[in-house]
């Protein structure tokens, strides 16, 4: 494990580095060494800069607890992601953490596994009340992340995959945020210009049913969009059209229901 989680940030406490000794009247011929040992201590958290290791000792206390010695718990506060090393490397999420004299007690949820006495070091995540970080927490990495907390500023959520919610989908749609507002016209017509197709996706073996992007682009390009090289159909977006093309429709049935009078 890297060097840096025992170097200090008081600076006349750092009296070696890697081994070499790095104290007042070093010699001459170790600078050389204590700077190269600097570069490797550097570069080998960076290569591991998703996680944070301060250097504790944890103790081993159950399954799902551990204690480290002084009150840490504001460095091992719930939701922050957790890596132990156990018997194997475990993952999880800090649930809780208190502080009773001498020792801080943290209690996790493990993606999967237990801790043991095997237990002998933790390093945790980046902090999520670190405003420096994206305002998107996982509360669980793999092939189902829940995202529990998204709060971007005009940005863009893509995501790779499916995506299920448990609640309703809605986007903000007051007349007061919008200007230049017009009735769809000729809707049926543009309706009639697209597909309603059965597809299986060439990664996937299902059937599924949609649109085609170049289809609707030429038909509405209203609806679609192209980002960092992806295009995609504004599906909810489509119902404005379908709304108006219904309407004129129900004209026309009514104009036949008239006629035969």
């Amino acid at each position: 494990m890297t060097d840096i989680k025992n170097w200090s940030t008081t600076a006349g406490s750092n009296s070696s580095v890697g081994g070499v000794s790095i104290a007042e009247g070093m010699a001459p011929s170790s600078v050389n060494n204590a700077m190269r040992a600097t570069n490797a201590a550097v570069r080998e958290w960076y290569e591991n800069a998703d996680w944070i290791d301060f250097g504790d000792t944890p103790t081993y206390a159950s399954s799902t607890t551990f204690t480290i010695s002084g009150d840490v718990t504001a460095r091992y506060h719930a939701n922050r992601r957790i890596r132990a090393t156990d018997s194997s490397t475990l993952y999880g999420t800090i649930s809780s953490s208190s502080f009773s004299s001498p020792n801080t007690t943290v209690t996790v949820t493990l993606d999967s596994g237990a801790l043991s006495a095997s237990l002998s070091a933790v390093a945790i995540g980046h902090s999520k009340d670190n405003d420096a970080m994206p305002r998107a927490i996982f509360a669980k990495a793999g092939a189902n992340t829940d995202i529990t907390s998204l709060a971007p500023s005009g940005g863009t959520l893509n995501v790779t995959g499916n995506v299920t919610a448990s609640g309703n989908v809605t986007a903000y749609s007051a007349a007061a945020a919008k200007d230049d507002i017009v009735q769809i016209p000729n809707a049926l017509e543009l309706v009639e210009r697209m597909r309603g197709v059965s597809f299986r996706w060439k990664h996937e073996d299902e059937r599924t049913l949609g649109l085609i992007y170049e289809e609707v682009k030429e038909a509405v390009p209203e609806l679609t969009r192209e980002e960092n090289g992806m295009v995609s159909v504004m599906y909810q977006n489509t119902v404005a059209l379908l709304i108006e093309a219904v309407k004129t429709l129900k004209a026309e049935v009514d104009e036949l229901k008239g006629a035969r009078k």
